[in-house]
């Protein structure tokens, strides 16, 4: 085993809850594990209700830090984050999203750390925050990643830059296999002699999940709907169920911790989101075998296995009916775990972020505190 570089590597992400960015920061964590030190900054959250809410997160409470940030700008995260930076000496700061961008990345500079790579996530935000992200990108000058060929294009397109690297969000090809479907069932406490579709994400507007239950009205008695997650929709999406006699068809299973046993009880994974980056979900279902049927938005047709998954437009029900009928009854003569398996794999995603850690940046020496005096 290589011997690991004692000087830590520090990724900043806006908080802690269950949701991509956080899974790929974890995952990073644990598999570079042994030949990295890295530790995770969570702006927002305070620790002991963050590890409450998430408990994967103990496996990892001696590698987290918490800001516990409040709404609006706050001088005082930057001062924090400097101050943690000035302890710890971190060899590079790897950023998620625009707040941590520019907290972290300002932190980082004014620390006097030379490596600062930012990977972007989605695109969609950059409609009305290109010219702000633009300006802190020229001025940071960080590393620039993209999770998907169509984020690259849209952070090109927005920010006025060139087109960022693209390395692809990776998963865990041990933990998400291929399984028995009854005893994961049986595990979920979901119906053994039906045909499930299974939807996986926060219950919010922006993932569609109404569209979904929709689309059920119009497939056989014995096709049902697991969803896996929680927000603030979730009583609206139970009620619209029960108004559309849909209620002994839908499960809500709220925030499941073995997800690998929710996927492996579907007979299709289904995305229907309005919006999207690059998902881990649809990787996730995918690499246990179970073929999925996608929004037609953001990366999601990166994330897709063309040979078993279908597109459908985002918020046409009538659609995404006509997909799930044909994902249902397809006779699947591969696993989508191949394309997942050569394409996503996360020791490979480890292994170019290790990479990027080491890798000094010449282009940009840090920046004073007397510099940044007058913005």
């Amino acid at each position: 085993m290589m011997k690991k570089n004692k000087r830590p590597v520090f990724l900043i992400v806006q908080h802690l809850r269950p949701g991509g960015i956080e899974v790929l920061a974890l995952d990073l964590l644990k598999q570079l594990r042994g030949r990295r030190d890295l530790h995770i900054v969570a702006l927002e959250g305070i620790r002991k209700e963050t590890l409450e809410n998430w408990p994967l997160l103990h496996a990892y409470r001696d590698r987290l830090h918490f800001i516990n940030k409040k709404a609006g700008l706050s001088p005082l995260t930057l001062f924090k984050l400097v101050m943690v930076f000035v302890r710890y000496r971190p060899l590079a700061v790897h950023t998620h999203h625009i707040g941590p961008m520019i907290y972290g990345g300002l932190a980082a500079r004014l620390s006097g750390i030379r490596n600062l790579i930012h990977t972007e996530h989605d695109g969609w935000h950059l409609q009305d925050n290109g010219q702000l992200q633009s300006r802190v990108m020229k001025w940071l000058k960080p590393s620039i990643v993209a999770v998907a060929h169509h984020v690259s294009t849209c952070v090109a397109k927005q920010c006025a830059a060139p087109l960022p690297r693209v390395v692809y969000n990776g998963i865990d090809m041990d933990k998400f296999s291929v399984g028995d479907k009854n005893m994961a069932r049986l595990c979920q406490y979901l119906p053994q002699n039906v045909r499930i579709i299974g939807c996986a994400g926060r219950m919010e507007e922006v993932k569609g999940q109404r569209y979904l239950i929709e689309a059920l009205q119009y497939l056989p008695d014995d096709v049902h709907v697991a969803f896996a997650g929680d927000g603030s929709l979730k009583d609206d999406l139970k009620s619209y169920a029960l108004e559309l006699g849909l209620k002994d068809r839908t499960h809500f299973q709220s925030h499941v911790d073995d997800m690998r046993s929710f996927y492996r009880s579907l007979d299709v994974f289904c995305l229907p989101s309005l919006n999207e980056g690059f998902p881990l979900s649809p990787l996730e279902a995918q690499s246990c075998g179970i073929p999925a049927v996608l929004s037609d938005v953001g990366g999601c047709c990166e994330a897709l296995c063309r040979d078993t998954g279908f597109l459908a437009e985002a918020g046409n029900v009538q659609a995404l009916a006509r997909n799930l009928t044909q994902a249902l009854a397809q006779e699947v003569k591969q696993s989508p775990r191949q394309f997942i398996l050569e394409n996503f794999d996360l020791n490979d995603v480890a292994m170019v972020y290790d990479t990027l850690y080491t890798q000094v940046e010449k282009q940009s020496e840090p920046i004073g505190i007397r510099e940044m005096s007058y913005v």
